[in-house]
């Protein structure tokens, strides 16, 4: 750590009470709170303004399905996350059952919060969506989504509403304006260096900085080095990549989490950046020999660690890629992504990270991101010719797997996996598909270690004095997450780390 001994000498460029790096859902929630509790607020962003006719501003609260949680008892809750993070034998000491039990407090305020923004949703009702409904504490969870206004839904409405707040209040964003290092003067964070028009600058924070610029989802060193299995491909903002990682380890700070994220199984292309997240609710997923090897009605946030184990003996991933495997029926349906924010852009203003899918697949299956074959041994085939299979699948590997698989849907019984009932689909009409899966997510979770008051911390476990950080950036989430976790804690983390960088008392 290098502190900087310039503190007499410095200018400062632009100062705030609260600085704020990063604006998505953490970020506003943190500069709504820090403001609304009398101090002033300056965000700074990576990326630059929308346009009339361009979406450009694409933070993960913005691109995702529009889900968070909250609590209805956050002794029950919070029993649910300890129950969680024992299932992952995470390390489950006092300070983090302390952290767990802030949390699932404040998730209990996570309504009353969102009203007073204007925000509207609908509930799902205890037990629905959760990803593990059997462990205790689950009937305390609800999770919401967001009501759709106009053209815009799900995460675009829930983002768009915080916008309105922020622009109510008359916050300052600085677009644009990227994060370099924080301004570490007699043993505190005192300030930012960034960039702004190619010039550095630096911003004076009088009480606190915050740290809420997201993960390392689009940081390939970054990848290949916590998350252990490759290649894996995200969804969300292009302009997370570990920025804030990068920032706290330079004043010392200890990072959990590293190896976390809300696993999932993605569609992705040469064609772009990002992925698609799939749910294939019926039909099958087969590993690279074309057998099935999980229930594909799978927990959607826990699903990748299906994904990523490493076979010894042939020394491969025979998992990655995967493929989903399903019949015309399933085409017939409609397109196979249209509820995520990259297929709808914010107000139907577009930009370079969405993709409008057809509502027929055609145009997707005229560029092969759909393989298509008029029996199943055609298929393998075609699958066992692309590089990344590795000539790994067979027609009669494939055709024993999907024929065993209609027969667990005649007897409505799945011996292997035990799939649901309902969803026992079988195969009966041609042509066959197949899409290419892989491991991937929205988010990570990893990041700078923080306590209760969202205070970032030392390896001793002592507070960086005047930083902070809010949201996946050191989420309190580890290995296993419920659907609308991440925005809910957005949320919950961005008004502890405003409520608290407040107190802090003037410099200078």
């Amino acid at each position: 750590m290098i502190e900087s001994t310039m503190s007499a000498s410095r200018h400062w460029d632009q100062e705030a009470d609260v600085v704020v790096v990063g604006y998505g859902g953490a970020g506003a929630a943190v500069a709504i709170t820090a403001h609304d509790e009398g101090s002033t607020v300056l965000i700074l962003e990576k990326l630059p303004a929308d346009t009339p006719t361009i979406t450009r501003h694409t933070p993960n609260t913005r691109m995702s399905a529009g889900a968070w949680i909250s609590a209805t008892d956050e002794t029950g809750a919070a029993s649910h996350f300890e129950a969680m993070a024992k299932l992952a034998h995470e390390t489950l000491d006092e300070e983090r059952k302390e952290v767990i039990r802030v949390l699932a407090h404040n998730l209990n305020e996570n309504e009353p919060w969102m009203r007073k923004l204007g925000m509207e949703w609908v509930d799902s009702g205890p037990l629905v969506e959760l990803d593990y409904p059997e462990l205790p504490g689950s009937e305390f969870l609800i999770v919401h989504h967001a009501k759709p206004s106009g053209a815009w839904r799900g995460g675009p409405a829930i983002f768009k509403k915080l916008t309105e707040n922020v622009v109510q209040r008359g916050i300052t964003v600085c677009w644009e304006t990227p994060a370099l290092k924080l301004i570490y003067e007699a043993g505190e964070v005192r300030g930012v260096l960034c960039v702004n028009a190619g010039k550095q600058i630096s911003i004076k924070a009088r009480k606190a900085v915050v740290l809420t610029c997201g993960g390392f989802e689009f940081n390939p060193w970054m990848k290949e080095n916590y998350l252990r299995a490759g290649p894996v491909y995200f969804r969300g903002n292009r302009a997370n990549t570990g920025d804030g990682i990068t920032m706290a380890l330079q004043v010392g700070a200890a990072l959990w989490h590293m190896n976390c994220t809300s696993w999932r199984a993605v569609l992705k292309t040469e064609d772009l950046a990002f992925a698609f997240p799939q749910e294939p609710a019926s039909d099958v997923i087969v590993d690279k020999r074309g057998s099935r090897f999980a229930n594909e009605k799978y927990r959607g946030h826990a699903f990748g660690y299906d994904l990523i184990g490493f076979n010894s003996g042939t020394l491969k991933y025979p998992r990655i890629p995967c493929y989903w495997i399903f019949d015309n029926q399933r085409i017939k349906i409609g397109a196979l992504a249209e509820i995520y924010a990259h297929c709808n852009p914010p107000g139907g203003v577009s930009g370079p990270d969405f993709y409008e899918w057809s509502k027929d697949n055609e145009a997707e299956l005229d560029k092969g991101w759909i393989l298509k074959a008029n029996t199943l041994g055609e298929l393998a085939r075609i699958i066992a010719n692309d590089p990344d299979n590795e000539g790994m699948m067979t027609s009669e590997v494939l055709e024993e797997t999907v024929n065993k698989y209609n027969q667990y849907c005649r007897t409505g019984n799945d011996p292997e996996f035990g799939r649901p009932k309902d969803t026992l689909v079988p195969f009966s009409e041609a042509p066959f598909y197949a899409v290419k899966l892989w491991p991937g997510s929205t988010s990570t979770q990893g990041g700078p270690k923080r306590n209760t008051k969202c205070q970032v911390l030392r390896p001793d476990n002592s507070p960086i004095p005047r930083l902070y950080s809010a949201g996946e950036l050191g989420s309190f989430w580890g290995m296993l997450t419920e659907n609308g976790a991440g925005l809910g804690e957005a949320f919950v983390s961005g008004r502890i780390a405003g409520a608290n960088s407040v107190l802090e008392s003037r410099w200078g």
